[in-house]
């Protein structure tokens, strides 16, 4: 298959009878599509002519892949694996001290205390559910600045962590 040639461009007998201008169109047509290929390289088959060797090389044993595949064991031991935080979904109107774990969807106004005596790294998601106006308070830190913060918008939602002796926005 190192020389391989495209389909003929087959005209219906029809035309041939019928219009011999066209047929002779077609001819030269067929004749000038044959040459483009050739001179595209289209009169040798590439991927026959490349041996064995270029195409997989196998450059180590068995022994050697064993090692590479506890070399990648021990890999895997340093790099550290996050762990998916489990939360309490909760639906809140008025006021709740939240703990670390809740997810919140707050409603009618809610007013949610942020717990003092959390630990850093606890988390807290609060999200408003209907667009009423959700404040929540604390020892947050808003632009270096302890504040409460106000959630207005339906949809909307911050998720609190706890950082050091104050609660950011993360």
């Amino acid at each position: 298959m190192a020389n391989v040639n495209p389909p003929p461009i087959k005209v219906p007998a029809a035309v041939r009878r019928l219009n011999p201008e066209l047929f002779a169109y077609l001819d030269e047509l067929a004749f000038m599509i044959f040459q483009l290929w050739e001179r595209t390289g289209g009169g040798s088959d590439i991927i026959e002519n490349i041996t064995n060797s270029e195409t997989f090389e196998n450059s180590f044993t068995a022994g050697e892949s064993h090692e590479r595949i506890d070399s990648v064991e021990q890999i895997e031991d340093w790099i550290p694996i996050q762990v998916e935080k489990s939360y309490n979904i909760l639906t809140v109107g008025g006021n709740y001290t939240a703990i670390n774990g809740d997810q919140i969807e707050a409603i009618t106004k809610a007013n949610i205390t942020l717990d003092s005596n959390a630990i850093i790294g606890d988390t807290v998601r609060v999200s408003n559910a209907d667009g009423s106006n959700v404040q929540v308070t604390g020892s947050i830190a808003l632009n270096k600045i302890h504040s409460a913060v106000e959630i207005t918008r339906q949809g909307s939602s911050y998720l609190f962590e706890k950082y050091d002796s104050y609660w950011r926005i993360v």
